[in-house]
Order: structure tokens, then sequence, then C-alpha cells
């Protein structure tokens, strides 16, 4: 929007709800909205990021204070058990003005939209937040959801914006030493009847990132917070034999440590 000759930049809040029903959910880093963050701030968009993992029902004063800032879209991520607490912060926003918008991404809302039509949600962004979340700032219209087309090149994702969250809030450890985790890649190609995501096209395809990119972020997290231990957050590490074997000969050129997911049947 422009005023005075000025550009004036949309202003986008993303929040993180609590899991109260987890051990901590202070140990896993939200990547997810992260990644959403940094394509946002790429697209022009401002950004911050309320992060209210390990907050008690205390958070609910806080939520209404930046409910009150009036930023142009507020965004929510949620899991299906994280649902309710989503649900009950959009209220929240809500409450404060009804006209705010609220948006909902993230597991959930792919593999369940039609839980979340009927919901005080504006807009339920079914698939990639990284093209789904400026779709849905910018459409006006009365239609619910948001069907994001997938991002095809996972190294055209910026590094998920660390900088918007308290880092040294997690605490997650790999063999007695601090760690934080990073994904390699996504999808998967097995259809296992425990798994939400089988029918789903989004994670069902392959997307890797290339190992000189995720050798910059370990880096990157070795030098600027100190990291040497890592937990690969991919759903199976060893998919393919050879780009983890390229994977694992580049990471042994560093003192690290880590810890990763593996499908048995092809380990050997």
């Amino acid at each position: 929007m422009w005023w005075n000759g000025c550009i004036c930049l949309k202003n986008v809040l993303l929040i993180t709800p609590p899991s109260p029903f987890l051990l901590s959910d202070k140990a896993i880093v939200p990547l997810g909205i992260l990644y959403v963050a940094s394509m946002l701030r790429q697209q022009g968009y401002g950004v911050e990021v309320l992060d209210l993992t390990g907050k008690d029902e205390r958070y609910e004063l806080e939520v209404k204070q930046y409910a009150e800032k009036n930023y142009d879209a507020y965004g929510l991520t949620a899991t299906s058990p994280d649902l309710g607490q989503a649900v009950h912060i959009c209220k929240l926003i809500k409450s404060v003005n009804p006209k705010n918008k609220v948006i909902l991404g993230g597991p959930h809302a792919t593999v369940g939209p039609q839980t979340c039509v009927n919901l005080e949600f504006d807009k339920v962004v079914v698939g990639d937040g990284w093209t789904g979340a400026k779709m849905a700032i910018e459409d006006e219209s009365s239609e619910r959801l948001i069907f994001a087309p997938m991002l095809k090149n996972f190294d055209d994702a910026p590094l998920p914006a660390r900088d918007l969250i308290d880092m040294d809030s997690y605490e997650y450890y790999v063999g007695g030493e601090r760690a934080t985790n990073i994904i390699t890649q996504l999808g998967c190609p097995y259809g296992c009847a425990f798994c939400s995501g089988r029918a789903q096209p989004e994670y069902r395809q392959m997307r890797w990132r290339s190992i000189s990119s995720v050798m910059e972020e370990i880096d990157m997290l070795h030098d600027k917070h100190g990291y040497t231990s890592f937990m690969f957050y991919d759903d199976e590490l060893n998919i393919v034999k050879k780009r983890t074997l390229e994977f694992m000969a580049e990471f042994k050129k560093r003192n690290f440590t880590f810890r990763g997911y593996i499908k048995t049947n092809l380990f050997d």
C-alpha cells in the first residue's frame, strides 16, 4: 500500500500455539512457521513471531495485547493435537477486533481441511505455507480454503527465520550435547497405515535440499549459536542411499554428532 508517496509494508504476526500435552514443547524448534516467516520477509512483508511454546494459560493476555496492534494478518500453525489451542487463540484475537484476519496453516489444515472450514479462521491454507501464506494474506474473497501449490525446489526456500524466536529457550540433547533440529528433505514415498499423510500428495512427493545448502545451515548454526550436535527431522534420512552417503561424507569433515530417523528396511 502507498502512503504519502512511500511504500507501507503489510505487517504479519505468526503464532506458534503451546502444546501442553507434550512432556516439553521447548525441545524441537518450530521450523515450519519459521520457514513461512523467512519466505514472507523475502516477499516484502514485515514479520514477527509470537512463540507461545512452553507458556501456560497466562499467554492469553499476551495474545490480546498483540491483537490490539492490528496486524494486517495473524497466521497460526497447528498439528491435529494443537487445533484446540489454535481455535482458542483465534477467538482471543477476534475478541479484541472481529475484523482481525486470522489464517490457519500447518499439518492439520493440510490433512483435514474439511474440519477447519466451519471454525473461526478467515482463511485455511491447504498445502505449502511457502506459497500459501501470501495467497491467504492477499485474498479478499469469501472463500476460506486456499489451495497452495507446492514449492518444487526446496533450495528456493530461504533458511528458517530463527532470529525471530529465542533459540536459547529450546533444550534438546543428542548424546549429552545440546542440539537443534534441521530439515534436509520433505516427503515420504511410503504409504504406512499409521501415517496421516499417506494420502496427501504434499507429503508423498520427495523434495530434497542440496547437500551444500544443508551444510551451509549447519555451519551457520555452529558459528552463530555454537551447536555441535543436530537432529535431522526428516521422515527418513536414508531414502536415497547415494545421497545419504554423500551427505555423511560431507558431515564427517566436521567434528559434529547427529541423530536422525531411518527406514529400517533400507538400512545396511
